[in-house]
């Protein structure tokens, strides 16, 4: 009988011993799980007005060879001044990494020349709220782009989650940080491949020419000087002679920026001596292709918008009178080319619906 109840009691022991050990690694357990089960995860920091971001591709979207993202974060508040990431975390996440910050959202652009986004979990970085009382979290959109310029949607977002940060009264007023250089909501698309460019004949030499015409906006500019100074809606630049940059280009921190004669800091589309420019979210200069409201321009070392025919590399490209990259066929001086869903334009192949093109990308009646 003594026997009976000691085993009795020994299992009693051991359940007891058992469950407290599920009991200590439950939260583990929770958290490890948490942790993966959802595109964005939020982790508290020893800060209370900040949290981290982890991101990781879920199981239902197939996407493969992210060079860049773009993510919408909502931030909900009574006293919401200022928001901003910092982008302390690995490496892996882009060459180019930027955010900003408007009527409560903070959209975060993120892109590489290679992978910035995979199904291994990876740290964004930190996001930081300015304002009093509490802020919640929450992602709302995020896309990708691969590096054949493909945009998708993420469509699995797992156990998206929003997350509450308990912010303090700061001595800030809420003026943010200086601009620095955005990433397009888009990134700027991988180097294009170079295969063997095909010979040119002396029918295609005036047609296959890059716009020449380009105005050197650097020429009689030179670096400015001073502080940037934000009035609660936009960017100006006080120079250390106590003068508004206005009216004028300036160089700052080796990027360009074009102040109004109002003196303020430009975003968009600016026409200036017959050329079209074009400035980020930050006010930066672009060069190169740009990403612009769903269609690709590509602006010259000088930031000129370019039309015509250019040469990326040894691939041919064409951008309409209105800048916008050309995709399908295109009539140039009487001789047709296709261009494929990357604007290159394709040689010594047959097209999507059927015809021929020559090595130098021309297709004629008796090649079809």
């Amino acid at each position: 009988m003594k026997k009976q109840k000691w085993n009795k009691k020994k299992g009693w022991l051991l359940g007891g011993a058992v469950l407290a050990v599920i009991l200590a690694v439950r939260p583990l357990y929770t958290a490890a799980v948490s942790r993966q089960d959802r595109f964005a995860a939020f982790h508290p920091t020893s800060e209370g007005d900040r949290a981290d971001v982890t991101l990781r591709i879920q199981p239902e979207d197939d996407l493969e060879d992210v060079t860049g993202f773009c993510l919408k974060f909502r931030i909900d508040g009574d006293e919401i001044w200022d928001a901003s990431m910092d982008f302390s975390g690995d490496e892996k996440t882009g060459e180019v990494r930027e955010a900003f910050f408007e009527d409560g959202i903070l959209s975060v652009y993120v892109s590489g020349r290679s992978t910035v986004l995979s199904r291994e979990e990876s740290t964004l970085g930190t996001i930081q709220v300015e304002g009093e009382g509490t802020a919640e979290l929450s992602l709302i959109s995020a896309e990708t782009v691969n590096s054949f310029h493909q945009v998708n949607q993420i469509t699995d977002y797992g156990n998206n989650e929003s997350f509450v940060l308990t912010l303090s009264e700061s001595e800030t007023d809420g003026s943010g940080q200086t601009p620095s250089e955005p990433e397009e909501t888009t990134p700027v698309p991988e180097e294009p491949s170079r295969p063997q460019e095909p010979e040119e004949d002396k029918n295609t030499d005036s047609v296959r020419k890059e716009h020449s015409s380009e105005s050197d906006l650097a020429a009689n500019q030179n670096t400015i000087t001073g502080t940037w100074s934000w009035d609660g809606s936009f960017w100006r630049f006080k120079k250390t002679d106590g003068t508004y940059a206005a009216g004028q280009w300036g160089m700052v921190g080796g990027k360009w920026y074009y102040f109004g004669e109002d003196g303020l800091m430009k975003t968009g589309w600016i026409l200036q001596d017959g050329k079209w420019y074009f400035c980020g979210p930050a006010g930066d200069m672009k060069t190169g292709w740009t990403w612009v409201d769903g269609n690709w321009y590509y602006m010259n070392h000088s930031g000129a918008m370019k039309t015509g025919w250019i040469l990326d590399g040894s691939r041919w490209y064409y951008m309409k009178e209105s800048g916008a990259m050309k995709t399908g066929w295109l009539e140039s001086e009487g001789k047709w080319y296709y261009l494929d869903e990357n604007g290159q334009m394709v040689t010594d192949c047959l097209t999507p619906d059927g015809y021929r093109v020559d090595r130098n990308g021309v297709w004629t009646e008796n090649n079809q």
